[in-house]
């Protein structure tokens, strides 16, 4: 087909009309021509257009694919680099997470060795050892030599020294309980949130729990045991080391269901 119709339809068209007036050609067939002429004039108008239209769906449709692959690849990489978050978070929980069980017992048991009943099993009676045996004994106790002498040269060794062991025990203890509370605070982010919770509430009940203790405690005549039952210290003692005990077993439960989670994963 020519390139230009329009052109070529009016020169056809001048053409039948100086046949007509010149009368070399009936009317109707003329006409008829005409008629041929532009059925076949809008058929290659159609043709054109399609193929146009087409090209540039076609443009479309790959500039389309070409982003969706891009866009596929960008998800895969995002992807790729979520699950590695999600595998470096888990072996940071893994590493943590012992870390502050161990802390949490070292507390637990820190502070239960300051109750009266746990004090008066570790105490000795230095009354009657002799001067050599108190010696040999208190050169392998964890007290500054100044205490030492103190002990040697007291009237009532045993109430002294189970007093310097106490004072000792109670320092450790809150020094303890603030190094796990810190750790806890620092690694929290890498730990399950119940758990982390549940550490923080067993921190709170250790610490009441110090308090308690020294309140509770006596070196004397006996005066302030019994001040000390009197006004329920001993029992809130007890009450919050079983809190803390409790706890402490319901952490254990969640980390072994974690783990055992983790590892059907």
């Amino acid at each position: 087909m020519p390139a230009n119709w329009s052109s070529l339809l009016a020169q056809i068209w001048a053409w039948l009309v100086t046949l007509l007036v010149g009368g070399g050609i009936g009317g109707v067939t003329a006409l008829g021509l005409f008629k041929w002429l532009g059925a076949k004039w809008l058929d290659a108008r159609f043709q054109r257009d399609l193929e146009a239209f087409k090209a540039k769906k076609n443009e479309e449709l790959e500039g389309l694919k070409t982003d969706y692959i891009k866009e596929v690849e960008r998800l895969k990489g995002e992807i790729g680099r979520l699950l590695d978050r999600a595998v470096k978070f888990n072996a940071l929980e893994y590493e943590r997470l012992p870390i502050a069980w161990e802390y949490l017992n070292k507390a637990f048991f820190a502070v239960l060795d300051l109750s009266p009943i746990m004090r008066m099993t570790k105490t000795p009676f230095l009354d009657q050892y002799s001067s050599e045996n108190l010696m040999r004994f208190l050169r392998g106790v964890d007290l500054s030599e100044v205490e030492k002498q103190e002990v040697q040269l007291a009237s009532k060794k045993g109430l002294l020294y189970a007093e310097l062991c106490f004072q000792r025990d109670v320092r450790r203890a809150s020094q303890v309980i603030l190094d796990c509370e810190n750790y806890i605070i620092a690694n929290s982010i890498f730990m399950d949130e119940e758990i982390a919770q549940k550490m923080t509430n067993v921190h709170f009940e250790l610490r009441n729990a110090l308090v308690d203790a020294q309140f509770s405690s006596d070196f004397g005549d006996g005066a302030e045991f019994e001040k000390a039952k009197k006004e329920g210290l001993l029992e809130n003692l007890q009450k919050h080391l079983d809190n803390a005990s409790i706890l402490r077993r319901e952490i254990k439960e969640l980390i072994r269901t974690g783990m055992a989670r983790t590892s059907l994963d």
